[in-house]
């Protein structure tokens, strides 16, 4: 254990995953919050069925999601159909991995971050483009691509 502790990638795969583990707990408690302040302008109460004053709703939404029936077209390659989600996260978090959050709290120090930045979103637009194409023989399934991936 104490090996562990002390090897180099010890650090820098912690803080990977405390980071994937944030971004979405950050992410659904700022859609409550939208939810939230949006009731309160329409004088309503919004989500509170879930937990104290509504607190859970994050938890059960992203539950309901993991456990909805994915629905696949016959003719659809189902490796692509599962594939590609996988490709956006891993893209979209991989970007992050040179971003630093404090002058210790790092994953990767580099000196060309920005240029990472941009070769992941060269990267998610680029098979984003790729199985819209693939998956859809409307030609204006790029188009919508480039719009989701900006």
């Amino acid at each position: 254990m104490q090996t562990l502790l002390h090897h180099p990638l010890f650090v820098p795969i912690l803080v990977t995953l405390v980071i994937i583990a944030a971004f979405p707990l950050v992410a659904g408690y700022l859609v409550l919050v939208e939810r939230k302040v949006l009731a309160d302008f329409q004088v309503r109460l919004g989500p509170m069925r879930v937990g104290p004053h509504g607190l859970l709703q994050p938890l059960a939404d992203a539950l309901k999601l993991l456990l909805k029936e994915d629905i696949i077209p016959s003719g659809a390659d189902k490796a692509i159909f599962w594939f590609a989600p996988v490709i956006s996260t891993v893209t979209a978090l991989t970007a992050f991995t040179v971003l630093p959050f404090a002058k210790a709290i790092y994953v990767a120090d580099v000196n060309v971050g920005l240029l990472v930045v941009s070769a992941m979103a060269a990267v998610e637009f680029g098979h984003c483009a790729r199985l819209a194409d693939r998956l859809s023989p409307d030609p204006r399934m790029i188009m919508v691509c480039g719009c989701g991936g900006a």
